[in-house]
């Protein structure tokens, strides 16, 4: 997507679609087709499993390992992450 912010050492895998106005911190790890909505943002170290769909507008909290997809406008922590 268009004005998409990857900071120092994000790593993106194998087919991974990143939505507009995204933004993922140091350290983040988009594993093999990852879907990626419009404005979510990814704090420092977060990881998403393969295959897996984050929605518009999500947060993922730094050291996040996200084993589910998140649903638009959701805010997920934790390892496994949970929802806030």
């Amino acid at each position: 997507g268009e004005f998409v912010g990857l900071n120092a050492h994000a790593a993106l895998g194998h087919d991974v679609q990143i939505g507009a106005f995204s933004t993922l911190s140091a350290y983040v790890d988009l594993t093999g087709a990852v879907k990626v909505g419009r404005c979510a943002f990814f704090g420092t170290g977060a990881r998403v499993m393969p295959n897996l769909s984050i929605g518009d507008n999500c947060v993922i909290g730094a050291g996040a390992v996200m084993v589910r997809g998140a649903p638009a406008d959701t805010t997920y922590y934790a390892a496994p992450a949970r929802r806030l």
